[in-house]
């Protein structure tokens, strides 16, 4: 059945990647130092989650500060989501994305892949991103604030972390 869900969704989600690739820029914004809220609309929350053979990824949350249920949106990173080690000056890969959707209903997680930057593990570029993904997807259904609908994004090596899921 995901299989068949896969053939089905990977035109819209193509189409979705591209929009949002051409929509919102993808170059960082400067900020003083990566914290917990960066407004008051606006919660910033570094989380680390567990996969399914022990070892912990670091993500940054971007979500809407109530207590509502977002769809959210999904994006694995080789280049730094800024969790737990964003250094003065930058607050991770994708943060005009997290702040920008955040502020149009939706939740954002930004996740380190495994062996990079806060990320546990050993770094093996694109293998096991369908098992951490899956698992991600699990984590992020389980959230009080996600109404389990989740979309995932990403150019490049960010996208690769995507589609690897798709097999």
């Amino acid at each position: 059945m995901l299989k068949s869900l896969r053939q089905k969704w990977m035109p819209i989600f193509l189409v979705l990647t591209l929009l949002a690739a051409l929509i919102v820029p993808l170059a960082p914004v400067s900020v003083s130092e990566a914290s917990e809220s960066a407004t008051e609309d606006i919660i910033i929350e570094d989380v680390r989650i567990k996969m399914r053979d022990g070892v912990e990824l670091a993500a940054r949350v971007y979500r809407p500060n109530d207590d509502g249920k977002y769809p959210v949106l999904l994006s694995r990173t080789p280049y730094n989501s800024g969790a737990f080690n964003a250094p003065k000056g930058t607050a991770g890969d994708y943060v005009n994305i997290g702040t920008s959707y955040t502020k149009m209903g939706y939740a954002v997680v930004v996740q380190d892949v495994r062996g990079r930057y806060a990320s546990d593990g050993v770094p093996e570029p694109f293998k096991g991103d369908d098992t951490d993904g899956y698992d991600t997807l699990e984590w992020i259904a389980e959230q009080n604030w996600s109404n389990q609908k989740i979309g995932m994004f990403g150019a490049s090596a960010r996208g690769m972390t995507q589609t690897s899921m798709m097999d």
